[in-house]
């Protein structure tokens, strides 16, 4: 009491009062203001409006007061990490573990987005902050002569400190940020120093310092998330910063040092939003230090931290309330759900077949951090100073930790979800090292009469070299895993971000104008972009200004959200504009130059812009018939072509079972055509119109119509037929259905006959050896794309007879003799992923 009574005394004095109440009168005021149902919505904006161009400002007054600071201290600086020198072996050891993770880092990690739509926001709001001073992302914009001419600012959820230093790099690394991975390895290094030099100072214990600096940076997340631009890494690095700046402010216990703190503490609070609330874990300590006598340490200290927290405050407030998922989903509520989900996924990850990793934990670092964390407790309760000072911080700490298990982000099911592990993996690092300190200098001599000692270098340093080889080494093992990217390596938007950048490094150097459904993913690599809709509101002068402008670099690109999927995880909320994207290529004209397929899900296009249409694409063919007319002995294909303006230069080119049987100058008007049955085959036959502009050498629309003719040939529908046996792993087997009940769809293409199943599957049928020949089509459903392909297998009285692996949108022929065979077995394996696997059996057909 006598020691309350003593800090309240020194909190009562007009300097302590009047920056208490204005460093809590900041938080309250701004949090009131984003409260539109309090505030009003015109309040609501002018926090937004701060939220933009404040931050630039504050960042910049607040690195200049940092290097001010540690000018004048740079003696006192070099005096305190003296100190902290562990000696010559010592330094030997960590920097050979340190050499080794970065090497393995740099060179089994290929540096990319792990998480683009979160990384790309920073790249984009590093461009705004250097060119435009504000701090929100850039959501479309041209560059002009080297500048940035924003057009549609935007505020965002996420904390900005990342743009910012990367917005300091680009006047000498480059204005493109291709060197952004090559600066995360650097913050690797540097995060590995500070966090050793952090834990030595803090427990005056080079073991412990030393070995759990090898736990965290040989944590497979850690290494691949220091290969991405994602916010983690730095949040690592500043958080070990803060530990190490609070020490030695703790010790100097200076104006100069505690105001040195509380800079670092509010650029920590820069990385997420959830961070703000691990900062108690700092202040509280840091305010009973300070308030043991009367003087400006305390004032200095919270007035400091509360005005250059402003531009995360104003984010949050500007946020309250937002929905991330919503729904079902409700973005709250989920902690205790999510922790044992979590504890399954970084303790139960068995490796994949092929020997790699399903997730990159490590079961062993989990075990040792929840260990680590039973000996704190027994530490603790046996009064230990240093254990109970250790777990009240950690408690405070991970109030953080709390705020982002609770919401729905923190589900480590959801693969993007799993780089919020670095909020914990510092803390997991620690109690790993905690854990085998305790054994060896606690617990050891408890049950036996070994007494290792501190004291003898020797002895501390070959143990610390022996677990750090122990924790290095189980990492080190899966160099495969690392090299096939296992992390993200799935993530749609990452993969298709990456295939554009190589498509780019093809072309030669342009200025170019993409027209994109996130158009700030280009920005952020200093290319001009637009969204769709800003195209969509041009007239037809103002589009072929911007061609003319561009000398016709504009280039369409439908990617992720272009495609009516459903996303794998249901709360990965992601909006779609399929029908924005098929309306815009409708509309305007585009050539097609580059098409590749994404995670084996769905097509990324990228196609030469062209100006408005004066005809409708989607109603200029139809087909409405493709059957025999027995009254002529002919086949007949009826299909129209709408009524346009002007005459085109254009031809009609009509495909029987894709051999060209008709190439006539284009005309308008319905069309009945008969055709010989030459071009025709027993079973399943398919006709196709397409529309070909002669000048571009462009086909402007295709058709396609399947009809089945059984011509003199004795045919049977294997759908007409009961299976003897049916098994599959999921659904049930589906007849002209996919095994979601949908219509049969492989590439865009529909089917009406078919068999929809889903891997693993076998199904058998009866033929007594009266066929002769086998034909199908098999692919996997667009219902359902994704996954690593499946293996169709056609076996005939248990010998293989076919066999093929399907992989994405491909519709891959079989015809094969049966001739003799008694059961015709059809059977899908998965390969390693067995998820998305929906199978189908497309126009299956027996021949007598």
């Amino acid at each position: 009491m006598t020691k309350i009574r003593t800090l309240l005394k020194n909190a009562i004095h007009p300097v302590a009062i009047i920056s208490l109440l204005f460093s809590l009168g900041i938080p309250l005021l701004i949090a009131f203001l984003g409260n539109s149902q309090l505030a009003g919505a015109e309040n609501k904006a002018l926090i937004g409006k701060l939220d933009l161009n404040l931050a630039f400002w504050l960042f910049s007054i607040q690195g200049m007061l940092t290097v001010i600071l540690l000018i004048d201290l740079r003696e006192d600086a070099k005096s305190y990490l003296k100190e902290l020198n562990p000696g010559k072996n010592w330094w030997l050891v960590f920097l050979t573990f340190t050499a080794i993770a970065v090497f393995a880092t740099s060179f089994w990690i290929e540096g990319r987005h792990r998480v683009q739509s979160d990384e790309s926001i920073m790249l984009s709001a590093a461009q705004n902050l250097y060119h435009n001073k504000i701090a929100g992302s850039c959501d479309e914009g041209e560059f002009v002569q080297g500048k940035l001419n924003c057009t549609a600012h935007a505020n965002n959820f996420k904390a900005f400190g990342l743009s910012y230093i990367y917005a300091l790099g680009m006047p000498i690394f480059g204005k493109d940020l291709q060197w952004i991975f090559a600066f995360h390895i650097i913050l690797f290094a540097l995060s590995a120093l500070v966090f050793f030099w952090a834990l030595l100072a803090w427990s005056q214990n080079k073991l412990l310092a030393l070995v759990g600096t090898v736990a965290l940076m040989f944590q497979p997340t850690v290494m691949f998330q220091f290969r991405s631009s994602s916010v983690e890494p730095l949040y690592v690095f500043l958080s070990a910063l803060s530990l190490l700046v609070m020490h030695w402010a703790w010790t100097k216990d200076t104006v100069r040092h505690w105001t040195l703190l509380a800079i670092v503490l509010a650029f920590f609070g820069q990385t997420r939003q959830e961070t703000v609330f691990c900062l108690a874990a700092f202040i509280i300590p840091a305010v009973y230090k300070q308030l043991s006598k009367k003087d400006l340490r305390f004032p200095a200290f919270i007035s400091t931290l509360s005005i250059f927290s402003i531009p995360i405050l104003l984010t949050i407030s500007y946020y309250q309330g937002y929905g991330f998922q919503g729904g079902e989903f409700e973005a709250h509520g989920h902690f205790f759900k999510h922790i044992a989900v979590n504890w399954k996924v970084m303790t139960q990850s068995p490796l994949q077949a092929n020997g790699l990793l399903t997730n990159p934990f490590l079961t062993s670092s989990t075990w040792l951090a929840l260990g680590g964390l039973i000996a704190l407790i027994i530490q603790a309760i046996r009064k230990d100073k240093f254990a109970l000072k250790i777990f009240g911080f950690l408690l405070l700490y991970h109030i953080q930790s709390y705020m982002v298990f609770e919401n729905v982000s923190g589900d480590f099911t959801i693969e993007i979800n799993q780089r919020y592990a670095l909020v914990i993996f510092p803390t997991i690092a620690f109690l790993s090292a905690y854990l085998l300190n305790w054994l060896i200098f606690t617990l050891i001599p408890l049950i036996s009469n070994y007494k290792p000692s501190l004291q003898k270098e020797g002895i501390t340093l070959t143990l610390a070299l022996a677990c750090s080889i122990v924790i290095a080494g189980l990492t080190l093992n899966h160099q495969e895993s690392f090299k096939a990217n296992i992390m993200y390596n799935r993530n749609h938007l990452a993969t298709e971000e990456y295939q554009i950048l190589q498509w780019l490094k093809t072309q030669p150097q342009k200025d170019r104008l993409f027209i994109y459904s996130r158009p700030w993913h280009f920005i952020g690599y200093g290319h001009s972009a637009m969204h769709y809709n800003a195209i969509n509101r041009m007239s037809a002068g103002e589009l072929q200004n911007l061609l003319d402008k561009y000398q016709n670099e504009v280039y369409y690109v439908r990617g992720l959200d272009c495609w009516d999927r459903e996303t794998w995880h249901k709360k990965a909320v992601e909006r779609r504009i399929g029908s924005v994207c098929d309306q815009f290529e409708n509309k305007f004209e585009h050539q097609m130059i580059f098409s590749t397929l994404i995670t084996n899900n769905y097509r990324l296009n990228i196609a030469r812009m062209g100006n408005v249409r004066d005809f409708n694409v989607e109603k200029l063919l139809q087909i409405n018939s493709f059957t025999l007319d027995s009254a002529h002995s002919k086949l007949l294909l009826e299909y129209e072509i709408a009524e346009l303006n002007s005459g085109k230069p254009w031809r009609k080119l009509v495909y029987i079972n894709d051999q060209l049987i008709s190439n006539l100058p284009f005309s308008t008007g319905f069309f009945t055509k008969y055709f010989d049955y030459d071009s025709l085959k027993a079973g399943y036959n398919n006709a196709k119109v397409s529309i070909l502009d002669t000048l571009k050498n462009q086909v402007i629309v295709t058709k396609s119509i399947r009809s089945f003719f059984p011509l003199q040939s004795q045919i049977t529908k294997l759908t007409d037929l009961s299976p003897k046996i049916q098994q599959q792993s999921w659904g049930k087997l589906m007849k002209n259905r996919s095994v979601n009940g949908n219509i049969l769809t492989v590439n865009g293409q529909s089917f009406e006959n078919g068999l929809g199943t889903h891997a693993q599957s076998y199904i058998e049928y009866e033929l007594l050896g009266q066929y002769q020949k086998f034909s199908v089509l098999v692919g996997q459903d667009d219902e359902d794309l994704g996954g690593d392909g499946m293996k169709f297998r056609i076996l005939g009285d248990n010998k293989l007879i076919w066999e093929q692996i399907v992989k994405g949108d491909q519709i891959i022929p079989a015809e094969i003799s049966v001739e003799g065979i008694n059961v015709l077995q059809l059977q899908v394996d998965s390969l390693q992923n067995k998820n998305f696997d929906h199978a189908n059996w497309l126009e299956p057909l027996l021949f007598r």
